[in-house]
């Protein structure tokens, strides 16, 4: 059984990556990583199961239910603006194989750490940078004015960006990955 929670950890932790960079980078997860990731963790937990002594049947229930979960949480948020499509295909293929408890427990750590995330990047934006283009034009006394102005307006125009739900949701993934396999509760 270590083996086989050892291989999902892995496989999970490398789909959160990839996912990740494509959206980081392109601004999408594509249906080309998300399906068949989840028919693979629809697939491999019936053989977990069967392998185990659980049944097969507990593994695609396991899985089946999971999937459902990930969807039904991200569908609600993607109808209210929160999230893209591509976040809820990579929740859905993530509920697949961590089942509905780690699921739901990766979800409300997205949460979190979208909060620690987002006033992180808003403390630096609204500070650091704003700071730095004022000293730069305290020493330019003629044009300060101007300079300060546009410290503020770029400092308020960076804040307002949007943080991909997706770097939150890998982000989570992996402390939830890492907890799970720490206190052994991975299945």
């Amino acid at each position: 059984m270590i083996v086989a929670e050892a291989l999902v950890v892995a496989f999970v932790a490398a789909f959160a990556l990839v996912c990740l960079i494509l959206d980081v980078r392109t601004g999408k997860i594509p249906n080309w990583l998300t399906v068949p990731t989840l028919g693979a963790g629809l697939i491999v937990h019936p053989i977990i199961g069967a392998t185990v002594g659980d049944g097969w049947l507990a593994g695609l229930k396991f899985s089946a239910l999971g999937f459902a979960t990930g969807f039904a949480l991200l569908l609600v948020l993607w109808l209210l603006g929160g999230s893209g499509g591509g976040d809820v295909k990579m929740m859905s293929a993530l509920g697949s194989w961590l089942g509905v408890k780690l699921v739901i427990i990766v979800f409300l750590s997205s949460a979190a750490v979208t909060i620690v995330l987002m006033s992180g990047a808003m403390f630096y934006n609204l500070t650091v940078r704003s700071l730095a283009s004022i000293r730069r034009a305290s020493a330019d006394p003629v044009g300060r004015r101007a300079a300060v102005v546009k410290a503020q307006t770029k400092a308020q125009t960076l804040s307002t960006r949007v943080l991909p739900y997706c770097v939150s949701l890998s982000v989570a993934t992996w402390i939830v990955l890492a907890f799970a396999c720490r206190h052994g509760n991975l299945f």
